[in-house]
């Protein structure tokens, strides 16, 4: 977490950029307003799945649709990355009937987020160490996925991790917030 300056510019990074960013939109209500003007009508919208075939138009709808919630839920937590500039959920998976499906799409708070897990090599996302609050009032730092910190793994990150990230260049998961 940390503030860097250009010459007159500062750039928010980590958790003090999540802190600030929230900070900002509760307490000014331009800002506020500002954000609501972007995303208030994308969660308007009436959503449907196109796809080249029924089979998998059926599958998608009652994947996102049915099973998770899509407006209220997944989608109210994919456009906070207009707010901090990325959003981090964590893929949680079950069997039903032979079928994988997601159980749910746990948003991962970016005011959580205190490292990302890159593969040296690659440069892509290996994933990320969460920082929490659990029980007694603790906190305790978790990799996901399991042992990320130790060696980034791309692929099991794929497996486990949904990341989108706003003007992200290079290895900037963060990418950038409408508030900067």
């Amino acid at each position: 977490d940390e503030v860097i300056g250009y010459g007159s510019k500062v750039y928010l990074r980590g958790l003090k950029a999540a802190e600030t960013y929230n900070k900002m939109r509760r307490s000014d209500p331009q800002v506020d307003s500002a954000l609501k003007a972007v995303i208030l009508p994308i969660k308007a919208a009436t959503w449907s799945i196109e796809a080249e075939d029924e089979t998998t138009k059926a599958f998608l709808e009652e994947a996102l649709f049915k099973r998770l919630n899509w407006k209220e839920g997944v989608l109210h937590h994919l456009l906070l990355a207009v707010q901090y500039g990325f959003e981090v959920m964590e893929k949680v998976y079950f069997i039903d009937n032979g079928q994988m499906w997601y159980k749910k799409l746990g948003h991962r708070a970016a005011s959580t987020i205190d490292t990302w897990h890159v593969d040296r090599e690659t440069g892509e996302l290996g994933g990320i160490r969460q920082e929490s609050v659990w029980k007694g009032g603790f906190y305790q730092s978790i990799d996901i996925p399991a042992g990320s910190g130790l060696k980034p793994d791309p692929e099991e990150a794929k497996l486990k991790l949904l990341h989108i990230a706003i003007d992200m260049e290079g290895n900037n998961y963060e990418g950038i917030s409408m508030l900067r």
